[in-house]
């Protein structure tokens, strides 16, 4: 079996705002960019277990790694999934949740 690399979720950067308009913001080199959308919108989204500031839609710059993300709204099933991370890569998700 191979093992696989854990993500590290104390350097997540949120994008948007400010910075992405006028293009600061730093060195993204080798980080992956991923984009989440909900239907509903404005959900929560947890990576190994840190809770995003932001809900959805949110757009955000990970480490090369594997994640466990949760995605969760209240009168929703909580969605699962695993996101393994190269460098440099755009990554979308677009879910739509349950009712329960």
């Amino acid at each position: 079996p191979a093992l696989k690399m854990a993500g590290r979720t104390d350097n997540i950067k949120i994008v948007g705002g400010f910075k992405k308009m006028f293009g600061g913001g730093g060195s993204n080199q080798g980080m992956t960019n991923v984009e989440i959308k909900t239907d509903p919108k404005g959900a929560q989204v947890t990576i190994l277990g840190r809770t995003l500031e932001k809900t959805t839609p949110v757009e955000f710059q990970v480490e090369p790694g594997n994640y466990e993300i949760t995605i969760q709204k209240n009168g929703y099933t909580p969605f699962h999934t695993t996101l393994s991370a190269g460098a440099n890569e755009k990554v979308k998700i677009d879910e739509k949740l349950q009712q329960q």
